[in-house]
């Protein structure tokens, strides 16, 4: 059998949260969809709880989480594909959706192609602090986990709210419980809309900073000025 280059372990458990609380179709994800809807955004692909966590992640001393918006693709085939009636059928759905996502995020971060710069970012900066081990060492999610087939980000506040904060579906609160990240590199530059969640992510005492996300073409969004951060900022004490 082939060693898989994630933790399945701790995969799974984030996935059991979203089963156990019927995410994506209990009261606060409804009320989000029929919102997201009348705004002209309606949400048909997710959740999709987590892209990745290394299979070292656990063990590093520095446990670094890259948090991007919005969860991005999975059109079609995954939705809905874990809420299943019978319990052994779910849960072999289960471990069939991570090992998909798993295996296309480690496609992309291992692609080296220009046009992704998303993961050209990811693999160079974690590569940088963990002696080209980034993969191993590494988990990346989103702040929400649904999406509406668009690749721009139009969702309105509120409808981050409803998949982040605890009076809500508190989703994003019970990723990082489990995940128990050390620093957390939220990938966007736009403190106005996106701060109330770094501040509720620093309420749980772990250290987080903002960068601007690589397709971004704002000051400070290059390559060497993105490692250069993160290197400074999971080194500090």
């Amino acid at each position: 059998m082939t060693e898989k280059n994630y933790d399945l372990e701790l995969s799974s458990k984030v996935y059991d949260y979203y089963i156990n609380n019927e995410v994506g179709h209990n009261d606060s994800c409804k009320k989000c969809k029929a919102f997201s809807e009348q705004k002209g955004h309606p949400l048909h692909n997710g959740p999709i709880p987590i892209f990745h966590i290394g299979k070292e992640y656990q063990n590093s001393k520095v446990k670094l989480l890259f948090l991007g918006t919005v969860a991005y693709g999975w059109e079609g085939e995954l939705n809905d594909l874990f809420f299943t009636a019978n319990k052994q059928a779910r849960e072999n759905k289960k471990l069939e959706i991570i090992d998909i996502v798993e295996r296309r995020i480690e496609e992309l971060f291992f692609a080296r192609k220009e046009r992704m710069k998303l993961f050209t970012y990811l693999r160079e900066s974690s590569n940088l602090l963990f002696d080209d081990n980034g993969y191993s060492k590494i988990a990346i999610s989103n702040l929400l986990k649904c999406n509406s087939g668009a690749i721009r980000n139009h969702y309105p506040q509120r409808v981050f709210d409803y998949c982040i904060k605890s009076d809500f579906a508190g989703n994003l609160i019970s990723d990082l419980e489990l995940l128990k990240p050390t620093h957390i590199v939220l990938m966007s530059s736009d403190y106005r809309k996106y701060g109330r969640y770094i501040e509720i992510i620093k309420g749980m005492g772990i250290k987080t900073i903002m960068l601007p996300h690589p397709s971004s073409s704002v000051k400070g969004s290059s390559l060497q000025n993105w490692k250069q951060h993160i290197k400074d900022f999971t080194e500090a004490n």
